[in-house]
């Protein structure tokens, strides 16, 4: 049983609404302290010489982050702005520690990067736009200023990673269920308050 599943069955009765609830209620803790670390000096925000441009979502699942992505990437490059796109590389099962860089190399492999990223790099690849893929979204930004002098960063799915300071959010939302449910993550579909 996976865990979407589990999470239905869950809500099928009060004992397991109520165990989701307090969950929702012990993750958006979390969030909040995460949050207020950086709001408040207590964790370090790392700056970049470079415009950074966040595009993500609030809720978990799909509303179009990465066809998103690929349109700036590709309006912002004809337009012969260096841009650089920063990811995560999510699920990426080689190098998940490590900073790695797709750019004009038909021997990148999807494992050390992540599918998405991969396949972010094969369609920008006649535009000439890095990838650049790590778990320290900072260090990926800083490692797309330095090798490509990027005017950009385009950061992909970046809006709960408070560490990189960003001049812009681009928030994504899904029409049908625009705040997952009004519930925070397990029992809705919200990884982030509204108020965030």
């Amino acid at each position: 049983m996976d865990a979407l599943s589990l999470r239905e069955k869950l809500k099928q009765n009060w004992l397991g609404r109520l165990l989701l609830l307090v969950a929702s209620k012990i993750y958006g803790l979390g969030a909040w302290f995460d949050r207020a670390c950086y709001e408040n000096g207590w964790k370090t925000v790392k700056t970049v010489n470079s415009r950074v441009v966040c595009i993500g979502n609030i809720t978990a699942g799909g509303t179009g982050k990465t066809t998103a992505v690929l349109l700036a990437a590709t309006a912002l490059a004809k337009e012969g702005i260096r841009v650089a796109i920063v990811s995560r590389g999510y699920k990426r099962q080689q190098h998940k520690d490590e900073v790695v860089v797709l750019f004009d190399n038909p021997d990148a492999d999807w494992r050390s990067a992540g599918d998405e990223p991969y396949m972010m790099s094969r369609v920008l690849n006649q535009y000439k736009v890095p990838i650049v893929i790590g778990r320290d979204r900072a260090a990926a930004a800083t490692e797309a200023l330095r090798r490509f002098k990027s005017q950009i960063i385009l950061l992909d799915d970046g809006l709960q990673h408070h560490r990189l300071k960003r001049d812009a959010n681009i928030v994504l939302i899904d029409a049908k269920n625009p705040f997952g449910g009004g519930h925070l993550l397990p029992l809705g579909n919200s990884r982030k308050p509204l108020t965030a």
